[in-house]
This record gives C-alpha cells, sequence and structure tokens, in this order.
C-alpha cells in the first residue's frame, strides 16, 4: 500500500499508523492520546515496545503528500 492510499484510508480521528511487519503492507491506525498510543479500533492501549517502535505519524504523510503536490 502506497503512502497516499495509507493517507486516504485512514479513520478521520487517527493520529498515527504502523504497516504490519508481515510484508503485507496493510497499515494498523493507532489513537495518540496524553503521549500513549492506543488501538484504534479496540482503544486498549499498545504497551509492546517492539510495536511502538514501528508507529508513525499520519501528519508525515499529509507532510508527502503536500510536498509531491508542490513538486
Amino acid at each position: 500500500m502506497s503512502e497516499f492510499e495509507i493517507l486516504e484510508s485512514a479513520p478521520k480521528d487517527a493520529t498515527h499508523y504502523f504497516l504490519v511487519p508481515n510484508g503485507s503492507g496493510e497499515p494498523y491506525y493507532v489513537l495518540e492520546k496524553e503521549k500513549k498510543f492506543y488501538w484504534f479500533h479496540g482503544q486498549d492501549e499498545i504497551t509492546k515496545p517492539h510495536i511502538l517502535s514501528w508507529i508513525k505519524s499520519i501528519e508525515s504523510l499529509k507532510e508527502v503528500k503536500a510536498e509531491s503536490k508542490e513538486g
């Protein structure tokens, strides 16, 4: 899945995402509240360090999209 597709398919209130590490390229969406991360659909806190290290900001994808439109 491309960065554009990840951005376009993100739920409205999702703040972050990470890609499934099995190589499928499917994103999991995450919500950040008070400097903690939660699964978007389950609302359980994500506490495993290896998963936390994979999380990326959706805002960064918006910046990439804006830069590509300028170029």
